[in-house]
């Protein structure tokens, strides 16, 4: 799961212990380590000033799809779809 947070941050919703004392997610450049699968894009400072920037959160977003991409199986069984 992506989770981009537009213009305001409320991270309420998420029931996980992956939200620190601060109120922010505990995630390294949007990849939740304690959560695999949880990703977080559009968060203020995630790598950078620019990650809260349209012309910054790109390059957050390349990151994210890029750790996703590389925890690809090489099994090609279909997955199936939700029902």
């Amino acid at each position: 799961m992506i989770w981009c947070t537009g213009f305001r941050q409320d991270f309420s919703w998420i029931d996980l212990p992956v939200i620190g004392d601060d109120g922010w997610p505990l995630e390294t450049r949007g990849v939740v380590p304690s959560a695999p699968g949880l990703y977080f894009t559009g968060l203020s400072f995630q790598s950078s000033f620019r990650s809260m920037l349209i012309g910054g959160a790109g390059a957050d977003a390349g990151y994210v799809v890029h750790h996703l991409l590389s925890r690809r199986t090489t099994d090609r069984t279909p997955v199936p779809a939700a029902a």
